[in-house]
């Protein structure tokens, strides 16, 4: 025997479409809200410090936390003692960023970098100094940050640079990255 089943009454498919309804418009919510808890939160900030210079001292600077990949060494000239780059590999938006960008949220650059290089000098100065300089050309913003240590006979230069599209974010990273950079003296560990 075959059961016949009857077709849903008009209030219990009024319901239904209700029910969709409002799970979209939740789903809508929660959507929205997390895209605007993510531009709102103040940016993130990982610590790097040097491995010991020749005479015990390290570097130290905040970067960006979604600057996920750092590269460390010797340098790519014969005068650079030491450097690091951190950066993101992947140097597109993906999808989902690109429809939160035009939607109006805050999506971090990919294309930001933060490098420091180490160089000693042939002439001790007469005294340290501190130098900054920004630039803006070829779709491109940088920092320069130059330290001169009397000490230890060694010029720091940290270079911040990010799209030009992306002005808002380096002006939001740039002066945590600049204040915290710093040339530490052996044994002196960096401030929290």
């Amino acid at each position: 025997m075959q059961r016949v089943v009857d077709p849903p009454s008009g209030s219990s498919r009024l319901w239904l479409r209700a029910s969709v309804v409002l799970l979209l418009a939740a789903v809508v919510v929660v959507l929205v809200l997390l895209g605007i808890w993510s531009s709102v939160r103040p940016p993130s900030y990982r610590r790097f410090v040097s491995p010991p210079l020749p005479d015990g001292s390290r570097y130290t600077f905040l970067y960006p936390a979604h600057l996920e990949n750092m590269a460390q060494g010797a340098g790519g000239s014969p005068e650079v003692r030491s450097s690091v780059s951190v950066y993101t590999a992947n140097q597109s938006l993906s999808e989902w960023d690109v429809l939160r960008k035009r939607v109006g949220f805050r999506v971090p650059s990919p294309g930001e970098n933060v490098t420091v290089v180490v160089i000693p000098l042939k002439r001790a100065p007469r005294s340290s100094d501190r130098r900054s300089q920004r630039l803006a050309g070829g779709g491109r913003l940088r920092h320069n940050e130059y330290l001169i240590d009397a000490r230890t006979k060694t010029q720091l230069n940290l270079y911040h640079d990010c799209p030009a599209d992306a002005a808002a974010q380096f002006d939001a990273h740039n002066p945590t990255i600049v204040r915290s950079f710093q040339l530490l003296p052996p044994g002196v560990e960096p401030a929290p």
